[in-house]
């Protein structure tokens, strides 16, 4: 079994230390089994379905710290609706707090002074995640993303806004590809 203690997952001092200001040290189980899961301290892609305030983001906290951290590079959070983006936002501004790293949001008519450049943290809506990841793609600069979260995946079936998710994942989906493929050297 994965160690439950958050001391042991090579967090900085000061992500430890503003989660023990809430009262977390310790994660379930289940959590620490996801993140030992092969490859996702590496970046493979995970799936997290359980019921609401059962964990999740603290998953995701590790993950992208980790991935920041680790690489330089920067994440993206997409949530679905600008009242949970802004909460969500709000958070993880604690819990980065004294790290250095820049958490900001795109929702609604905000956009972070500096845009995307100065942040390393990027809490955003879906429409603003797509145009993000358009402007990305138009500058040639996508290697500038790390990491990708969708919070509420399953609003790829909704009527309204499902398309835009959809498009988005299509477009990260379509440049990991790419990325391999650019890898790859061809056979000779």
């Amino acid at each position: 079994m994965a160690n439950q203690k958050l001391q042991d997952w090579g967090l900085p001092e000061c992500i430890r230390n503003n989660y023990t200001a809430v009262g977390l040290t310790d994660m379930f189980a289940w959590q620490a089994e996801c993140l030992s899961l092969p490859g996702v301290l590496d970046g493979k892609n995970l799936i997290v379905s359980a019921p609401t305030s059962a964990g999740k983001t603290l998953i995701v906290e590790i993950l992208m710290a980790k991935r920041v951290y680790g690489t330089g590079k920067k994440a993206l959070l997409v949530f679905p609706f600008v009242s949970l983006a802004r909460e969500k936002m709000f958070h993880l501004r604690n819990i980065f707090d004294g790290t250095g790293l820049n958490v900001d949001g795109y929702m609604g008519g905000m956009s972070p002074p500096g845009g995307f450049s100065s942040v390393d943290i990027a809490v955003c809506t879906i429409e603003k995640a797509n145009s993000i990841l358009n402007k990305l793609i138009e500058e040639k600069s996508t290697e500038q993303l790390g990491m990708v979260v969708v919070d509420e995946l399953h609003m790829v079936g909704d009527d309204g806004r499902g398309y835009l998710l959809e498009l988005l994942l299509t477009k990260i989906r379509y440049l990991k590809t790419k990325e391999i493929s650019i890898k790859t050297p061809p056979c000779q």
